[in-house]
């Protein structure tokens, strides 16, 4: 079938995914966990894998409904509507046991939401309807925490329970991807910016039509100054979390080293087109 086709085309992307030190923007973090509890740190690597599997899925994937299918039936392996797909039986199976023993309800709720999230992305993509600025910050929070939850928790003294000011911060770390990986999500149909921005910074995107590169750009400079100055000061409330220490100031760290980013301006992208997935084309 179709759907298992795609499942396998971005599987074989992280096939060797596990035994790489390429694992993102947490390397770091995943690098100094190798030492000091290694058997959690490859567990965390496999339900990483799992997430961005899904997630490219959403973001990349040219056929909607398709992709559609294919989240939807990991959503009922994961809440156990239906049996474990492959994807599950090869990368959670045995990664929850060792995170989270017999008790993993609670991580199998979370990716729930995560997957959840990755449907609104593929709906954004299919609809082309960008989310209002109140949409666009629940699908953000309920993303990246419900990720570092998955992430953190088997190595967490308790549940994390996130504080007002620990949402801000988790908001806007998303923000940071969403503005980060604007070139690369907008030629895919994805557009995770608010309708209040796009209608404030003038941007319209049309299938088929080139990107805006000078106003996205400009947009871009506003936007990476707006949450720098915010995520600088909120990165502090992660030692809230009641993560081990050593947990908590690298997550400080990958917090604070991503407002430091935000210092460096995009580059310039040329003959970049806007392109909506093929099932959000209308049938003549």
């Amino acid at each position: 079938m179709i759907q298992e086709a795609v499942t396998e085309q971005y599987r074989a992307r992280y096939k060797s995914f596990l035994e790489s030190e390429k694992v993102g923007s947490l390397r770091t973090i995943f690098s100094i966990a190798d030492k000091i509890i290694p058997a959690w740190s490859q567990a965390t690597k496999s339900v990483f894998a799992y997430m961005r599997i899904l997630d490219d899925i959403a973001d990349e994937s040219p056929y909607a409904l398709v992709a559609q299918e294919v989240i939807s039936r990991e959503r009922r392996g994961i809440l156990g509507f239906d049996k474990p797909t492959p994807l599950q039986e090869e990368l959670l199976e045995k990664p929850f046991s060792d995170l989270f023993g017999g008790d993993d309800q609670k991580p199998r709720i979370y990716l729930d939401k995560i997957l959840s999230g990755v449907m609104t992305d593929l709906n954004i993509r299919f609809t082309q309807q960008p989310l209002t600025e109140s949409q666009l910050k629940a699908r953000n929070f309920r993303v990246t925490y419900h990720v570092f939850a998955v992430l953190f928790m088997g190595a967490a003294s308790k549940d994390p329970k996130p504080t007002p000011a620990t949402v801000e911060a988790f908001n806007d770390l998303a923000t940071y991807d969403n503005i980060s990986d604007i070139f690369e999500d907008l030629p895919n149909g994805l557009v995770l910016l608010s309708k209040e921005d796009l209608e404030k910074h003038n941007l319209h995107f049309n299938d088929g039509g080139p990107l805006e590169t000078e106003r996205l750009l400009a947009f871009n400079v506003i936007k990476r100054k707006e949450v720098r100055g915010r995520l600088r000061h909120s990165s502090a409330e992660l030692f809230r979390l009641g993560l081990p220490p050593w947990l908590s100031t690298l997550l400080y760290a990958y917090f604070y080293t991503r407002s430091l980013k935000l210092l460096i301006p995009l580059e310039k992208k040329q003959d970049l087109i806007y392109r909506a997935p093929l099932d959000a084309h209308p049938i003549h």
